[in-house]
């Protein structure tokens, strides 16, 4: 993970593009689970 990628995610976050999300696990991972998506 790279700082700008925790950045990014909090930035959204405080956003009012999030008002509608509850209740949900963000993974920060830098594309890893994209690539794995048995680590889940």
């Amino acid at each position: 993970n790279q700082p700008e990628d925790i950045a990014s995610a909090v930035v959204f976050l405080v956003s009012s593009a999030s008002d509608n999300i509850t209740g949900q696990d963000i993974k920060i991972d830098g594309g890893m689970l994209a690539i794995h998506p048995g680590w889940s």
